[in-house]
């Protein structure tokens, strides 16, 4: 009725209009069951006046974030659409384009009357060169949005609605259950949105991802046999982590550690994305020595950190312990010794 009445005004102004633009018939086939109907006039500024559909967060923290909405409706200025959050955060990213709104109450009338098709979705995004608001505004109300303009990207555009644009999103959890949710300000036009084709999408920061050569709990063997014993792993930073590794810093623990020495000046770091770090150290086990110790590793990144352990054990060349050979050779030569000495004394008597 308020469509009708604004209509009226306006012929009454002198404004001329094509046709009565035909309606469109949802149970006609092709009918779309992945479709959600959208209560013709029924906004009134709240979420339970709306047609919602739900979106499923990866989880991470949100780096960057759009949608994609895909609606069947003969007369985009009805029409406005909201994100939610799941903590209840909205985000307006249209408000009834080509009307100027005093309040996000659904009253008044009337915006562009251009058409929205499911079939050419159109994509909500911070950069996007045109604004929600100017959506239609190039083309008549018998031609759609997105197949004749050739604009299927925009910018948020919340009018009077709560919100800014997505930067409002960045740096929360995307895990939990997101909506988007439409809404129809004026009686006479029908539409639904499609849930299947509509979605959120989501860049999510990626933190940094250790890695490691031995694995934790691999036994570390140093060999000291013809000198110093060294050892050593490598921690590396996953080539898809868009965080830096901020710090290791590893130690050696453990009844033998104070014969260990770490070469890698400590904290070592930070690793970027695709980087690594060598650990290095040494010990200087003498003949028969086995030395046993812990390594212990504290890596740091962001707010999250994590301790891991290697088994580390030197040893150096084997102690020579003389053979029942070698004690017969002594004897041996003992006997020769004696054996000498007492045929001096002889020749002297």
């Amino acid at each position: 009725m308020k469509k009708l009445l604004s209509i009226l005004l306006m012929l009454a102004s002198g404004w001329t209009f094509a046709a009565n633009k035909p309606q469109l018939d949802f149970t006609a086939p092709p009918f779309n069951p992945n479709a959600i109907a959208i209560p013709d006039d029924g906004y009134d500024g709240t979420l339970a006046s709306m047609a919602c559909m739900n979106v499923t967060g990866p989880g991470g923290a949100i780096d960057n974030m759009s949608a994609v909405i895909a609606v069947d409706h003969p007369w985009v200025g009805d029409l406005v659409i909201k994100v939610v959050a799941p903590d209840n955060t909205v985000l307006t990213l249209l408000s009834r384009p080509g009307f100027s709104e005093s309040a996000d109450d659904g009253t008044d009338c009337c915006g562009d009357s251009s058409d929205m098709s499911a079939t050419a979705p159109v994509n909500f995004l911070n950069a996007a060169a045109t604004s929600g608001e100017n959506m239609g505004s190039t083309i008549t109300g018998s031609q759609v949005v997105c197949t004749d303009d050739g604009i299927c990207d925009y910018a948020p555009a919340p009018g009077a609605g709560p919100g800014t644009d997505f930067s409002q999103f960045f740096g929360m959890e995307s895990a939990g259950t997101w909506q988007i949710c439409v809404g129809d300000s004026a009686s006479g036009d029908a539409g639904q949105i499609d849930e299947v084709v509509s979605t959120l999408n989501f860049a999510v920061v990626v933190a940094a991802a250790a890695n490691f050569t031995p694995p934790p709990g691999t036994a570390i063997s140093m060999d000291g046999t013809t000198g110093p014993a060294t050892g050593s792993i490598v921690v590396g930073n996953d080539a898809a982590a868009t965080a830096d590794i901020d710090s290791v810093t590893c130690i050696l623990t453990g009844p033998d550690a104070a014969q260990f020495t770490m070469i890698t000046p400590m904290p070592a770091g930070p690793v970027a994305p695709g980087g690594s770090v060598n650990i290095d150290f040494s010990a200087a086990p003498g003949p028969g020595d086995v030395f046993n110790a812990t390594l212990e590793c504290l890596v740091v990144d962001g707010n999250n950190t994590g301790i891991y352990r290697w088994p580390v054990t030197a040893f150096g060349a084997a102690a020579i312990i003389p053979t029942l050979g070698w004690w017969a050779l002594l004897m041996l030569i003992g006997l020769m010794v004696l054996m000498a000495w007492r045929g001096h004394r002889f020749v002297r008597s």
